[in-house]
């Protein structure tokens, strides 16, 4: 009777939902015949020809049905979310973004969404919270497909950190109570529904592993008590939907979809909370400063910065470390002369800004780094925009303005007179093939002076 019960030399994860294999036969160094039993779980799920239109509206409801212009292309928002879906049936083993759906608002469907995943890739999708997360025993959720946090509040660094390494690391460790750990190929995904929208994780800018959805409540008119109860029956439809279906984004970055594509303004109200008190006091200080004297690039030294705060408690090293960590500035590094504007009055008492020459180690600080683009373009002049653009190529060797453009806000590029010739579409081309903004607009330049020839 022993010899019916199956031996099996350790375990192995092997995402698989068209060809699954519950055993995985191989040899060891010496030539042995060994077996590894597959952790993953097979779909009960047959995927069958017909209609999905709950599907399809649901996926429309939590993705939206806007358009996204990047890279010269056309998106609609929610074949990126069909994409999502049939990346996780086709490519289980392809890392996806941190999937976070957020709203204040009740009877949105953002945990209906997860538990309908769950509901098609089963076993595979583990509901867990923060606690499990960071918890030492990970058997529960190490070899699945999707684990998702409801109503999560990540206020932990170390969580967040968790988090990320999850959905980017090649192995994970499957450990239980008393038994040592085995490590395992990692190929987890994970979602988030909250119902804070702004401060629910600590999500610095330069962050890209994210991707942040605001959901509107479901029209009433769309739900009755039997409307998730239909939304299941209509998987073996959805699925063989999604077997047939072509992507249409395709590989351009670990998380398979670019940064850019994903970029909502949900995420950048994230990344806006997430700034400490003294980041903010600094943002505050200096746009002030710049707002009142008009310059789009000015010298400051941390003293200078901490004058400006008027606050003599932030102590030098932290705003040091705020400028160079969290804003990124460079620091000149030895003591050098700069030129210092200051706001006072004239002899008969109008406001005049004046300068001065001091020397000490100082940042250079643009407008870009404090100011949103539209503030930059209503701020200063086509001109000071090109002079900030040239000191930054020189600092960081690429335009930090020029960088700030995405499908969210190109459409602010048709304030400015060259640019208001193009359509939206050939405005998407110039973007993906210029470098900088001084290029984009001699390009524009150039074209109108054909146009005129012609």
């Amino acid at each position: 009777m022993l010899y019916d019960i199956p031996y099996y030399n350790g375990f192995i994860n092997r995402p698989d939902h068209i060809n699954y294999r519950r055993e995985f036969p191989a040899t060891d160094q010496h030539g042995h015949d060994m077996k590894y039993y597959n952790k993953y779980f097979e779909l009960s799920h047959n995927p069958q020809a017909g209609d999905c239109p709950l599907s399809i509206d649901f996926v429309k409801h939590i993705f939206g049905t806007g358009e996204i212009h990047f890279d010269g292309k056309k998106y609609n928002e929610y074949d990126l979310g069909l994409d999502y879906i049939q990346l996780l049936y086709l490519e289980p083993t392809q890392f996806l973004p941190i999937l976070c759906l957020v709203s204040k608002q009740r009877g949105t469907g953002k945990t209906k969404f997860w538990e309908w995943i769950g509901a098609i890739f089963q076993q595979n999708v583990k509901p867990i919270n923060s606690q499990m997360l960071n918890g030492q025993f990970t058997s529960l959720f190490a070899s699945s497909l999707l684990v998702y946090i409801d109503e999560a509040f990540l206020d932990k660094k170390e969580t967040i950190e968790k988090l990320k390494s999850l959905v980017t690391s090649d192995k994970g460790k499957i450990e239980h109570k008393g038994v040592d750990a085995d490590i395992i190929d990692n190929f987890l995904k994970v979602g988030i529904s909250t119902n804070d929208e702004t401060s629910f994780a600590y999500i610095p800018g330069d962050e890209v592993r994210f991707w942040v959805r605001k959901i509107l409540p479901i029209p009433q008119e769309k739900l009755n008590k039997h409307w998730f109860e239909n939304l299941r029956k209509e998987i073996p439809a959805f699925l063989n939907f999604m077997q047939n279906r072509k992507l249409v984004t395709e590989y351009r970055h670990r998380g398979w979809f670019h940064p850019e594509i994903i970029k909502t303004e949900a995420l950048q109200a994230i990344i806006n909370e997430s700034r400490s008190s003294i980041e903010i006091a600094i943002e505050e200080a200096l746009r002030e400063h710049m707002s009142i004297v008009k310059k789009p690039v000015i010298h400051l030294s941390t003293k200078d910065i901490r004058d400006l705060i008027d606050d003599n408690k932030i102590q030098l090293t932290q705003i040091r470390w705020a400028l160079t960590s969290r804003l990124e500035l460079v620091n000149q590094g030895i003591s050098k002369e700069y030129e210092k504007y200051y706001l006072t009055t004239n002899s008969v008492g109008d406001p005049e800004v004046r300068s001065e020459i001091k020397k000490s180690t100082f940042y250079t600080i643009t407008a870009t780094s404090i100011f949103s683009v539209a503030q930059i373009l209503e701020l200063f002049s086509t001109e000071e925009i090109l002079e900030m653009e040239e000191i930054e190529l020189k600092l960081y060797e690429k335009s930090l303005f020029w960088s700030k453009f995405n499908h969210l806000n190109k459409g602010l590029l048709f304030q400015i007179e060259e640019f208001k010739p193009r359509t939206e579409n050939s405005l998407e081309i110039l973007m993906s093939e210029s470098s900088s903004f001084a290029f984009a607009l001699k390009v524009c330049t150039h074209d109108i002076k054909d146009q005129i020839k012609n």
